[in-house]
């Protein structure tokens, strides 16, 4: 077993993180549609939105814009928080029953901004990010329950700091932009009973589960994609009237003259649309000395993971217009503003190194299938708001990664609320 530790399971990591990082150079230059010059705008909007310096200050200026786009950017893209509730379809081989709430609540806290750099290239960010997981049971009588059980939550606060050069994040030119980050988080359930019961299998109803300290180590990527005005595919007429509008209008007289003309009404008018594709590949790492030391001694927690997050997000630019049907007058009201429609999002971890399952009186080696987990998400936003959408998941769990229900084998649907800064700006 020591010949197999030392020698089979690096050389198997390092032949797995080789294939990651050429599948991550890949997808990096994976040559995505980008649609011809007749089917797209001629201005790049993202570009638009960079303001003018003085070109004795135009290398700061462009720093510290760039400091807080990262900054916002690195919000944006991160996984909402999720709630579901009678919608949940689980197959947990340690709780057969559907769970009334299943909660993760994910809120990222952000520092960083203009002032947020290193020098003249290094711009950075600093999240905050309290996470705690929480099921609550529908009742098990085989296990006395009577009040709705809330079995053993996850506790996981963290710590990230992102870091990129300006050199590298070129994200209004439309093209990619990468940035690094460490993370540091903490896992436990804050139970305090045995980790076994005596038949020595891992005790889950209140078996105590506690990482110290883990460790993550990201590279990431992100690119916008400009995609053909919405109104100039459908024709409509007022798309050059939007283009040459003013938007320095008296708002209050506007909205007085709209509330005494029933032939006047607001509309949100689609201006045009992005793609953006954001991907991170990471490794995880759990230190041996701040591990659980009874699933240590034994090689149950997996120590070592491959990490993958991809999302795919389409955003919409609006512009608000008042538009009189009488006279065919139209104004426009504020600035144009982007807006997230919908997000897709997979989500990979692969445990490496050695993993042992089942009993601690008769442990086997694990399998591919206990050590994969993969979740695919979609995401709806609710229009008119920044920070809450409809979310739809499916999940394999070779390992669920729920504290110490780390063995279980999960297959689980989930149809719920997600809440996150989906328009951070």
């Amino acid at each position: 077993m020591e010949e197999i530790y030392i020698y089979k399971y690096p050389v198997l990591i390092a032949k797995f993180a080789v294939y990651n990082l050429a599948l991550f150079i890949l997808i990096l230059g994976f040559p995505f549609p980008s649609y011809s010059q007749k089917d797209s705008l001629s201005v790049n909007p993202l570009k638009e939105e960079i303001p003018s310096f003085p070109k004795e200050f135009e290398e700061i200026g462009l720093l510290r814009f760039k400091a807080n786009h990262f900054y916002h950017k690195l919000i944006q893209i991160t996984e909402p928080g999720v709630v579901s509730s009678l919608w949940d379809l689980n197959d947990n081989s340690s709780n057969k029953n559907s769970y009334i709430l299943h909660g993760d609540i994910y809120l990222p806290v952000g520092m960083g901004g203009y002032g947020w750099r290193i020098g003249n290239k290094i711009i950075h960010t600093l999240q905050f990010i309290p996470q705690v997981k929480v099921r609550i049971l529908r009742d098990d009588q085989t296990l006395g329950d009577i009040s709705l059980p809330v079995r053993t939550p996850s506790f996981i606060p963290r710590i990230v700091w992102n870091i990129s050069n300006t050199k590298f994040w070129k994200y209004h030119e439309m093209k990619w932009s990468y940035y690094g980050a460490i993370s540091a988080f903490h896992h436990s359930n804050g139970q305090d009973g045995n980790e076994f019961n005596r038949d020595g299998s891992i005790n889950t109803y209140n078996g105590n589960f506690g990482e110290d300290v883990a460790f993550e180590f990201r590279i990431g990527g992100t690119k916008a994609f400009l995609i053909r005005s919405i109104k100039a595919r459908k024709g409509m007429k007022n798309l050059r009237f939007l283009r040459k509008s003013y938007h320095n209008l008296d708002s209050i007289r506007i909205r007085k003259e709209a509330r005494a003309s029933k032939k006047t009404r607001l509309v949100n008018v689609p201006y045009n649309y992005i793609n953006e594709v954001n991907h991170r590949i990471a490794f995880e790492w759990h230190p041996k000395g701040l591990s659980n030391r009874a699933f240590k001694q034994y090689d149950l927690y997996g120590r070592y993971r491959i990490n993958y997050l991809f999302n795919f997000r389409k955003i919409k630019k609006y512009q608000s217009v008042f538009f009189n049907r009488g006279n065919k007058e139209r104004h426009t009201l504020g600035d144009r503003r982007w807006e997230e429609s919908y997000r897709m999002s997979i989500k990979a971890s692969l445990i490496a190194g050695t993993l042992q399952t089942g009993n601690i009186n008769s442990l086997n080696d694990a399998k591919i299938e206990d050590r994969l987990n993969l979740h695919v998400s979609f995401y709806w936003m609710f229009k008119g708001s920044n920070n809450a959408a409809i979310f739809m998941r499916g999940s394999y769990m070779g390992s669920d990664e729920y504290n110490i229900y780390f063995q279980d084998r999960v297959w689980l649907g989930r149809l719920g609320l997600a809440f996150g800064f989906f328009n951070h700006s």
